[in-house]
Protein backbone atom coordinates (compact mmCIF):
# COMPACT_ATOMS: atom_id res chain seq x y z
CA UNK A 1 0.00 0.00 0.00
CA UNK A 2 1.28 3.46 -0.91
CA UNK A 3 2.06 5.92 1.87
CA UNK A 4 -0.59 8.21 0.35
CA UNK A 5 -3.17 5.43 0.61
CA UNK A 6 -2.23 4.86 4.26
CA UNK A 7 -2.78 8.55 4.97
CA UNK A 8 -6.07 8.50 3.06
CA UNK A 9 -7.24 5.45 5.01
CA UNK A 10 -6.33 7.10 8.32
CA UNK A 11 -8.22 10.22 7.30
CA UNK A 12 -11.32 8.21 6.42
CA UNK A 13 -11.09 6.33 9.71
CA UNK A 14 -11.03 9.60 11.67
CA UNK A 15 -14.00 10.88 9.68
CA UNK A 16 -15.82 7.63 10.41
CA UNK A 17 -15.23 8.19 14.13
CA UNK A 18 -16.63 11.68 13.82
CA UNK A 19 -19.67 10.30 12.04
CA UNK A 20 -20.13 7.64 14.71
CA UNK A 21 -19.88 10.09 17.59
CA UNK A 22 -23.38 11.64 17.29
CA UNK A 23 -24.92 8.20 16.84
CA UNK A 24 -23.15 7.07 20.01
CA UNK A 25 -24.28 10.21 21.81
CA UNK A 26 -27.90 9.75 20.70
CA UNK A 27 -27.88 6.11 21.76
CA UNK A 28 -26.43 7.05 25.13
CA UNK A 29 -29.19 9.60 25.71
CA UNK A 30 -31.91 7.04 24.93
CA UNK A 31 -30.29 4.45 27.19
CA UNK A 32 -29.95 7.02 29.96
CA UNK A 33 -33.64 7.87 29.78
CA UNK A 34 -34.62 4.19 29.79
CA UNK A 35 -32.40 3.50 32.78
CA UNK A 36 -34.14 6.28 34.65
CA UNK A 37 -37.31 4.12 34.51
CA UNK A 38 -39.49 6.95 33.41
CA UNK A 39 -41.59 7.50 30.33
CA UNK A 40 -40.73 10.02 27.61
CA UNK A 41 -42.18 13.48 28.12
CA UNK A 42 -43.09 15.81 25.26
CA UNK A 43 -39.89 17.67 25.97
CA UNK A 44 -37.86 14.45 25.73
CA UNK A 45 -39.51 13.55 22.43
CA UNK A 46 -38.88 17.05 21.04
CA UNK A 47 -35.26 16.98 22.16
CA UNK A 48 -34.77 13.50 20.76
CA UNK A 49 -36.36 14.45 17.43
CA UNK A 50 -34.20 17.58 17.18
CA UNK A 51 -31.10 15.53 18.01
CA UNK A 52 -31.96 12.96 15.33
CA UNK A 53 -32.35 15.66 12.68
CA UNK A 54 -29.10 17.31 13.75
CA UNK A 55 -27.31 13.95 13.68
CA UNK A 56 -28.65 13.10 10.24
CA UNK A 57 -27.54 16.48 8.89
CA UNK A 58 -24.12 16.11 10.52
CA UNK A 59 -23.70 12.60 9.12
CA UNK A 60 -24.70 13.89 5.67
CA UNK A 61 -22.02 16.61 5.85
CA UNK A 62 -19.37 14.13 6.98
CA UNK A 63 -20.19 11.67 4.18
CA UNK A 64 -20.11 14.54 1.68
CA UNK A 65 -16.71 15.58 3.02
CA UNK A 66 -15.37 12.04 2.63
CA UNK A 67 -16.65 11.74 -0.93
CA UNK A 68 -15.78 15.24 -2.17
CA UNK A 69 -12.41 15.90 -0.56
CA UNK A 70 -9.71 13.38 -1.29
CA UNK A 71 -5.99 13.75 -0.89
CA UNK A 72 -5.01 11.14 -3.49
CA UNK A 73 -4.92 11.27 -7.25
CA UNK A 74 -7.63 8.96 -8.68
CA UNK A 75 -5.32 7.47 -11.34
CA UNK A 76 -1.94 6.97 -9.68
CA UNK A 77 -3.27 6.63 -6.08
CA UNK A 78 -0.40 8.89 -4.96
CA UNK A 79 -0.99 12.29 -3.35
CA UNK A 80 -2.64 14.76 -5.71
CA UNK A 81 -0.85 17.96 -6.72
CA UNK A 82 -2.37 20.18 -4.04
CA UNK A 83 -1.53 17.86 -1.19
CA UNK A 84 1.95 16.81 -2.28
CA UNK A 85 2.92 20.50 -2.47
CA UNK A 86 1.59 21.06 1.05
CA UNK A 87 3.46 18.02 2.36
CA UNK A 88 6.74 18.95 0.68
CA UNK A 89 6.54 22.56 1.88
CA UNK A 90 5.84 21.38 5.43
CA UNK A 91 8.80 18.99 5.33
CA UNK A 92 11.09 21.63 3.83
CA UNK A 93 10.23 23.95 6.73
CA UNK A 94 11.04 21.43 9.46
CA UNK A 95 13.42 18.79 8.07
CA UNK A 96 17.10 19.04 7.22
CA UNK A 97 18.69 17.81 5.06
CA UNK A 98 15.86 17.45 2.58
CA UNK A 99 15.78 16.58 -1.11
CA UNK A 100 12.96 17.09 -3.61
CA UNK A 101 13.04 14.97 -6.77
CA UNK A 102 11.12 14.95 -10.03
CA UNK A 103 10.64 11.40 -11.33
CA UNK A 104 9.35 11.19 -14.89
CA UNK A 105 7.88 8.48 -17.08
CA UNK A 106 9.29 10.21 -20.15
CA UNK A 107 7.36 8.25 -22.76
CA UNK A 108 3.89 8.41 -21.19
CA UNK A 109 2.54 10.56 -24.05
CA UNK A 110 3.78 7.98 -26.56
CA UNK A 111 2.22 5.20 -24.47
CA UNK A 112 -1.13 7.01 -24.45
CA UNK A 113 -0.97 7.52 -28.22
CA UNK A 114 0.06 3.97 -29.00
CA UNK A 115 -1.73 1.87 -26.39
CA UNK A 116 -4.58 4.15 -25.36
CA UNK A 117 -5.16 6.39 -22.35
CA UNK A 118 -6.57 3.53 -20.27
CA UNK A 119 -3.33 1.57 -20.58
CA UNK A 120 -1.39 4.77 -19.95
CA UNK A 121 -3.28 5.18 -16.67
CA UNK A 122 -2.42 1.61 -15.70
CA UNK A 123 1.27 2.26 -16.43
CA UNK A 124 1.15 5.44 -14.34
CA UNK A 125 -0.43 3.66 -11.37
CA UNK A 126 1.89 0.66 -11.47
CA UNK A 127 4.94 2.92 -11.92
CA UNK A 128 3.98 4.71 -8.71
CA UNK A 129 3.75 1.36 -6.88
CA UNK A 130 7.15 0.33 -8.26
CA UNK A 131 8.68 3.59 -7.04
CA UNK A 132 7.04 3.30 -3.62
CA UNK A 133 8.07 -0.34 -3.21
CA UNK A 134 11.66 0.47 -4.16
CA UNK A 135 11.96 3.49 -1.87
CA UNK A 136 10.72 1.47 1.11
CA UNK A 137 13.97 -0.49 0.88
CA UNK A 138 15.88 2.74 1.51
CA UNK A 139 13.50 4.85 3.61
CA UNK A 140 10.49 4.30 5.87
CA UNK A 141 7.89 6.66 4.43
CA UNK A 142 8.40 8.75 1.31
CA UNK A 143 5.55 11.01 0.11
CA UNK A 144 4.94 10.54 -3.62
CA UNK A 145 2.66 12.89 -5.52
CA UNK A 146 1.41 13.00 -9.10
CA UNK A 147 2.25 16.49 -10.37
CA UNK A 148 1.19 16.25 -14.01
CA UNK A 149 1.44 13.95 -17.03
CA UNK A 150 3.96 11.22 -16.32
CA UNK A 151 5.73 13.20 -13.60
CA UNK A 152 5.89 12.50 -9.87
CA UNK A 153 7.33 14.59 -7.04
CA UNK A 154 8.91 12.98 -3.99
CA UNK A 155 10.51 14.36 -0.85
CA UNK A 156 13.23 12.58 1.14
CA UNK A 157 14.89 13.65 4.38
CA UNK A 158 18.45 12.68 3.49
CA UNK A 159 21.58 14.12 1.91
CA UNK A 160 21.77 14.72 -1.83
CA UNK A 161 24.47 12.13 -2.50
CA UNK A 162 22.56 9.25 -0.92
CA UNK A 163 19.26 10.17 -2.62
CA UNK A 164 21.02 10.31 -5.97
CA UNK A 165 22.52 6.89 -5.29
CA UNK A 166 19.07 5.48 -4.53
CA UNK A 167 17.41 6.98 -7.61
CA UNK A 168 20.24 5.88 -9.87
CA UNK A 169 19.66 2.34 -8.69
CA UNK A 170 15.91 2.71 -9.30
CA UNK A 171 16.52 3.94 -12.86
CA UNK A 172 19.08 1.21 -13.49
CA UNK A 173 16.55 -1.45 -12.47
CA UNK A 174 13.36 -0.12 -14.03
CA UNK A 175 14.33 2.05 -17.03
CA UNK A 176 13.45 0.22 -20.26
CA UNK A 177 11.56 -2.45 -18.31
CA UNK A 178 7.99 -3.37 -19.18
CA UNK A 179 4.71 -2.91 -17.34
CA UNK A 180 1.99 -5.12 -18.82
CA UNK A 181 4.27 -5.57 -21.85
CA UNK A 182 4.63 -1.79 -22.29
CA UNK A 183 8.17 -0.41 -22.07
CA UNK A 184 8.72 2.59 -19.81
CA UNK A 185 11.48 5.20 -19.91
CA UNK A 186 12.42 6.87 -16.63
CA UNK A 187 14.53 9.88 -15.66
CA UNK A 188 15.00 11.81 -12.43
CA UNK A 189 16.16 15.28 -11.43
CA UNK A 190 16.76 16.23 -7.80
CA UNK A 191 17.68 19.27 -5.75
CA UNK A 192 18.12 19.89 -2.02
CA UNK A 193 16.38 22.54 0.07
CA UNK A 194 19.48 24.76 0.11
CA UNK A 195 18.41 26.11 -3.26
CA UNK A 196 15.25 27.67 -1.82
CA UNK A 197 12.85 27.38 1.11
CA UNK A 198 9.91 27.64 -1.30
CA UNK A 199 8.57 24.48 -2.93
CA UNK A 200 7.26 26.54 -5.85
CA UNK A 201 10.72 27.91 -6.61
CA UNK A 202 12.26 24.45 -6.25
CA UNK A 203 9.75 22.95 -8.70
CA UNK A 204 10.27 25.81 -11.12
CA UNK A 205 14.01 25.11 -11.19
CA UNK A 206 13.51 21.34 -11.43
CA UNK A 207 11.36 21.85 -14.53
CA UNK A 208 13.92 24.16 -16.08
CA UNK A 209 16.47 21.37 -15.80
CA UNK A 210 13.98 18.72 -16.89
CA UNK A 211 12.99 20.66 -20.01
CA UNK A 212 16.65 21.25 -20.87
CA UNK A 213 17.63 17.59 -20.55
CA UNK A 214 14.41 15.85 -21.61
CA UNK A 215 15.66 14.97 -25.08
CA UNK A 216 19.37 14.92 -24.29
CA UNK A 217 19.74 12.31 -21.54
CA UNK A 218 21.38 9.41 -23.34
CA UNK A 219 22.29 7.30 -20.33
CA UNK A 220 19.40 7.59 -17.93
CA UNK A 221 20.82 8.76 -14.63
CA UNK A 222 19.48 10.78 -11.73
CA UNK A 223 20.54 14.33 -12.48
CA UNK A 224 21.35 16.79 -9.72
CA UNK A 225 20.06 20.28 -10.43
CA UNK A 226 23.12 22.46 -9.97
CA UNK A 227 22.32 25.50 -7.93
CA UNK A 228 22.85 28.89 -9.53
CA UNK A 229 24.98 31.13 -7.34
CA UNK A 230 22.05 33.55 -7.28
CA UNK A 231 19.33 32.31 -4.94
CA UNK A 232 15.89 31.63 -6.40
CA UNK A 233 14.07 34.73 -5.15
CA UNK A 234 17.10 36.94 -5.88
CA UNK A 235 17.36 35.38 -9.34
CA UNK A 236 13.80 36.39 -10.23
CA UNK A 237 14.42 39.91 -8.94
CA UNK A 238 17.63 40.09 -10.96
CA UNK A 239 15.81 38.95 -14.13
CA UNK A 240 13.12 41.61 -13.74
CA UNK A 241 15.62 44.39 -13.05
CA UNK A 242 17.82 43.32 -15.98
CA UNK A 243 14.92 43.37 -18.41
CA UNK A 244 13.58 46.72 -17.23
CA UNK A 245 17.05 48.25 -17.42
CA UNK A 246 17.55 46.66 -20.88
CA UNK A 247 20.88 45.30 -19.68
CA UNK A 248 21.41 42.50 -22.18
CA UNK A 249 24.75 41.15 -23.39
CA UNK A 250 24.88 40.35 -27.11
CA UNK A 251 27.32 37.98 -28.80
CA UNK A 252 27.64 37.50 -32.55
CA UNK A 253 28.50 34.22 -34.27
CA UNK A 254 29.50 34.66 -37.95
CA UNK A 255 28.30 32.15 -40.54
CA UNK A 256 30.18 31.36 -43.75
CA UNK A 257 28.24 31.38 -47.00
CA UNK A 258 29.53 28.29 -48.82
CA UNK A 259 28.26 29.57 -52.16
CA UNK A 260 29.84 33.05 -52.14
CA UNK A 261 32.49 32.41 -49.46
CA UNK A 262 31.41 35.63 -47.74
CA UNK A 263 30.45 36.09 -44.11
CA UNK A 264 27.05 37.61 -44.75
CA UNK A 265 24.99 36.08 -41.90
CA UNK A 266 25.50 36.47 -38.16
CA UNK A 267 23.53 34.75 -35.41
CA UNK A 268 22.96 36.88 -32.31
CA UNK A 269 22.82 35.25 -28.89
CA UNK A 270 21.82 37.00 -25.69
CA UNK A 271 22.98 36.45 -22.13
CA UNK A 272 22.46 38.20 -18.82
CA UNK A 273 25.44 39.25 -16.75
CA UNK A 274 25.70 39.42 -12.97
CA UNK A 275 29.23 40.47 -12.04
CA UNK A 276 31.35 37.47 -13.16
CA UNK A 277 28.34 35.18 -13.63
CA UNK A 278 27.02 34.50 -17.13
CA UNK A 279 23.38 33.41 -17.23
CA UNK A 280 22.32 31.56 -20.36
CA UNK A 281 18.87 31.64 -22.03
CA UNK A 282 17.96 28.11 -20.95
CA UNK A 283 18.30 29.38 -17.36
CA UNK A 284 16.52 32.73 -17.55
CA UNK A 285 13.92 32.27 -20.32
CA UNK A 286 11.66 29.91 -18.29
CA UNK A 287 11.63 32.55 -15.54
CA UNK A 288 10.82 35.30 -18.02
CA UNK A 289 7.96 33.27 -19.49
CA UNK A 290 6.52 32.38 -16.08
CA UNK A 291 6.66 35.99 -14.88
CA UNK A 292 4.89 37.20 -18.03
CA UNK A 293 7.82 39.22 -19.40
CA UNK A 294 8.21 37.21 -22.61
CA UNK A 295 6.88 39.86 -25.01
CA UNK A 296 8.68 42.69 -23.22
CA UNK A 297 11.94 40.73 -23.39
CA UNK A 298 11.51 40.11 -27.14
CA UNK A 299 10.77 43.78 -27.72
CA UNK A 300 13.86 44.85 -25.79
CA UNK A 301 16.00 42.27 -27.60
CA UNK A 302 14.90 43.53 -31.04
CA UNK A 303 15.59 47.10 -29.94
CA UNK A 304 19.00 46.14 -28.53
CA UNK A 305 20.07 44.36 -31.73
CA UNK A 306 19.04 47.24 -34.00
CA UNK A 307 20.64 49.84 -31.72
CA UNK A 308 23.90 47.85 -31.54
CA UNK A 309 24.07 47.56 -35.33
CA UNK A 310 23.68 51.32 -35.66
CA UNK A 311 25.86 52.31 -32.70
CA UNK A 312 28.78 50.06 -33.69
CA UNK A 313 28.37 50.85 -37.41
CA UNK A 314 27.99 47.17 -38.27
CA UNK A 315 27.28 46.47 -41.95
CA UNK A 316 23.61 46.68 -42.91
CA UNK A 317 23.90 44.36 -45.90
CA UNK A 318 24.42 41.16 -43.89
CA UNK A 319 21.76 39.14 -42.07
CA UNK A 320 21.34 39.34 -38.29
CA UNK A 321 19.48 36.33 -36.93
CA UNK A 322 18.13 35.74 -33.40
CA UNK A 323 15.39 33.89 -31.54
CA UNK A 324 12.02 35.50 -30.94
CA UNK A 325 9.19 33.70 -29.18
CA UNK A 326 6.44 32.39 -31.51
CA UNK A 327 3.96 33.44 -28.82
CA UNK A 328 5.15 37.04 -29.18
CA UNK A 329 5.02 36.83 -32.97
CA UNK A 330 1.41 35.62 -32.89
CA UNK A 331 0.36 38.39 -30.50
CA UNK A 332 -1.40 41.12 -32.49
CA UNK A 333 -0.47 43.92 -30.08
CA UNK A 334 3.18 42.87 -30.14
CA UNK A 335 3.19 42.80 -33.93
CA UNK A 336 1.65 46.25 -34.26
CA UNK A 337 4.05 47.75 -31.72
CA UNK A 338 7.14 46.16 -33.29
CA UNK A 339 6.28 47.03 -36.88
CA UNK A 340 5.34 50.60 -35.92
CA UNK A 341 8.39 51.15 -33.68
CA UNK A 342 11.25 49.82 -35.79
CA UNK A 343 12.38 50.29 -39.37
CA UNK A 344 13.34 46.86 -40.72
CA UNK A 345 14.12 48.18 -44.19
CA UNK A 346 17.57 49.35 -43.06
CA UNK A 347 18.78 45.92 -41.92
CA UNK A 348 18.34 42.29 -42.89
CA UNK A 349 16.76 40.87 -39.75
CA UNK A 350 15.88 37.20 -39.30
CA UNK A 351 13.52 36.04 -36.54
CA UNK A 352 14.26 32.45 -35.52
CA UNK A 353 11.21 30.47 -34.37
CA UNK A 354 11.20 27.37 -32.22
CA UNK A 355 8.44 25.57 -30.30
CA UNK A 356 7.80 21.97 -29.34
CA UNK A 357 4.10 21.80 -30.16
CA UNK A 358 2.32 22.76 -33.36
CA UNK A 359 0.08 25.83 -33.17
CA UNK A 360 -3.31 24.61 -34.37
CA UNK A 361 -4.47 27.62 -36.39
CA UNK A 362 -1.83 27.29 -39.11
CA UNK A 363 -3.58 29.70 -41.48
CA UNK A 364 -3.57 32.46 -38.85
CA UNK A 365 0.09 31.80 -38.05
CA UNK A 366 0.97 31.85 -41.74
CA UNK A 367 -0.85 35.15 -42.21
CA UNK A 368 0.91 36.75 -39.22
CA UNK A 369 4.35 35.76 -40.51
CA UNK A 370 3.54 37.16 -43.94
CA UNK A 371 2.64 40.51 -42.38
CA UNK A 372 6.12 40.70 -40.85
CA UNK A 373 7.70 39.66 -44.14
CA UNK A 374 5.84 42.48 -45.89
CA UNK A 375 7.84 44.86 -43.68
CA UNK A 376 11.16 43.23 -44.60
CA UNK A 377 11.57 40.75 -41.73
CA UNK A 378 12.95 37.32 -42.66
CA UNK A 379 12.10 34.10 -40.80
CA UNK A 380 13.88 30.87 -39.91
CA UNK A 381 12.86 27.65 -38.20
CA UNK A 382 15.40 26.72 -35.54
CA UNK A 383 16.55 23.22 -34.46
CA UNK A 384 15.02 21.65 -37.54
CA UNK A 385 14.84 17.85 -37.36
CA UNK A 386 14.64 17.68 -33.57
CA UNK A 387 11.46 16.59 -31.77
CA UNK A 388 9.55 19.81 -32.41
CA UNK A 389 6.99 21.49 -34.65
CA UNK A 390 9.25 22.65 -37.50
CA UNK A 391 8.76 19.65 -39.80
CA UNK A 392 4.99 20.11 -39.65
CA UNK A 393 5.25 23.86 -40.19
CA UNK A 394 7.33 23.65 -43.37
CA UNK A 395 4.37 21.98 -45.10
CA UNK A 396 2.36 25.17 -44.74
CA UNK A 397 4.54 28.15 -43.85
CA UNK A 398 7.17 29.69 -46.08
CA UNK A 399 10.36 30.70 -44.27
CA UNK A 400 13.62 32.05 -45.61
CA UNK A 401 16.11 29.97 -43.61
CA UNK A 402 16.38 26.63 -41.84
CA UNK A 403 18.74 26.03 -38.90
CA UNK A 404 19.38 22.29 -38.60
CA UNK A 405 19.50 20.60 -35.23
CA UNK A 406 23.03 20.05 -33.89
CA UNK A 407 22.63 16.25 -34.08
CA UNK A 408 22.94 16.47 -37.87
CA UNK A 409 26.33 18.12 -37.46
CA UNK A 410 27.48 15.70 -34.83
CA UNK A 411 26.43 12.65 -36.86
CA UNK A 412 27.06 13.94 -40.39
CA UNK A 413 29.68 11.22 -41.03
CA UNK A 414 27.08 8.59 -40.16
CA UNK A 415 25.52 7.15 -43.33
CA UNK A 416 21.92 7.61 -42.19
CA UNK A 417 22.34 11.19 -40.99
CA UNK A 418 24.43 12.07 -44.03
CA UNK A 419 21.72 10.95 -46.43
CA UNK A 420 18.93 12.50 -44.37
CA UNK A 421 20.71 15.84 -44.38
CA UNK A 422 21.59 15.57 -48.06
CA UNK A 423 17.97 14.98 -49.03
CA UNK A 424 16.71 17.77 -46.79
CA UNK A 425 19.23 20.14 -48.36
CA UNK A 426 18.08 19.13 -51.83
CA UNK A 427 14.45 19.73 -50.84
CA UNK A 428 15.10 23.18 -49.40
CA UNK A 429 17.16 24.20 -52.42
CA UNK A 430 14.17 23.38 -54.60
CA UNK A 431 11.80 25.57 -52.56
CA UNK A 432 14.42 28.37 -52.32
CA UNK A 433 14.95 28.18 -48.56
CA UNK A 434 18.51 28.75 -47.35
CA UNK A 435 20.04 26.11 -45.07
CA UNK A 436 22.31 26.66 -42.08
CA UNK A 437 24.28 24.02 -40.19
CA UNK A 438 25.69 25.01 -36.81
CA UNK A 439 28.35 23.60 -34.44
CA UNK A 440 30.80 22.83 -37.24
CA UNK A 441 34.15 22.22 -35.58
CA UNK A 442 36.45 20.67 -38.20
CA UNK A 443 37.64 21.07 -41.78
CA UNK A 444 36.39 17.54 -42.53
CA UNK A 445 32.84 18.55 -41.71
CA UNK A 446 33.17 21.74 -43.71
CA UNK A 447 34.14 19.68 -46.78
CA UNK A 448 31.22 17.26 -46.31
CA UNK A 449 28.65 20.04 -45.85
CA UNK A 450 29.97 21.97 -48.82
CA UNK A 451 29.76 18.81 -50.94
CA UNK A 452 26.07 18.20 -50.16
CA UNK A 453 25.06 21.79 -50.90
CA UNK A 454 24.58 23.47 -47.50
CA UNK A 455 24.25 27.25 -47.85
CA UNK A 456 25.76 28.38 -44.53
CA UNK A 457 27.94 26.83 -41.86
CA UNK A 458 28.56 28.10 -38.35
CA UNK A 459 30.73 26.93 -35.48
CA UNK A 460 34.19 27.09 -33.94
CA UNK A 461 35.78 25.99 -37.23
CA UNK A 462 34.51 29.32 -38.57
CA UNK A 463 34.59 31.63 -35.57
CA UNK A 464 33.94 31.81 -31.85
CA UNK A 465 31.13 34.14 -30.67
CA UNK A 466 32.31 37.75 -30.81
CA UNK A 467 31.28 41.05 -29.29
CA UNK A 468 30.22 43.87 -31.61
CA UNK A 469 33.67 45.42 -32.00
CA UNK A 470 35.31 42.04 -32.62
CA UNK A 471 32.64 41.23 -35.19
CA UNK A 472 33.30 44.45 -37.06
CA UNK A 473 37.02 43.67 -37.30
CA UNK A 474 36.32 40.06 -38.23
CA UNK A 475 33.96 40.96 -41.10
CA UNK A 476 36.31 43.59 -42.45
CA UNK A 477 39.27 41.21 -42.45
CA UNK A 478 37.54 38.03 -43.65
CA UNK A 479 35.29 39.49 -46.29
CA UNK A 480 38.17 41.38 -47.82
CA UNK A 481 40.18 38.15 -47.99
CA UNK A 482 37.38 36.25 -49.63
Amino acid sequence: MLYSQEVERSRKFLLALRIAFPIFALTSIVIFIILQNRSFTRYDIFLLTLTIFADVYFIFLMIKAVLSKKITDPISKTFDRENILKILQKDIDKKSPYVVALISIDNLIDINDRYGIKNGDIVLEKSAFLLDSFLKKWYKKVPIGHYKGGEFLIGISDNLKRVKEALNEFIKIYNKTKIDNIEIEISAILIDKNYSDSIEEIIEYLYQLYTKHKYNIKSKRALIAKKNSIKANEFEKFIIETIKSENLSLRFQPSLNLKSFKYDLVEVSVKLLDRDLIIHPNEFMPIINRLGFERLFDEILIKKVLETIEKESLPNEIYYSFNVSPFSIRDVNFREKILNSFDFSKNSIIFELFENRVYKDIDYYKDIIQKYRDFGVKFAFDNFGELNSSIEYIKHIKVDFIYFDKEYTKMVENKIFYNLLKNWISFFNKIETKTIVKFVDSQEKIDILKDIGVDYIQGYAISHPLDAKELKRFLKEKNEIW
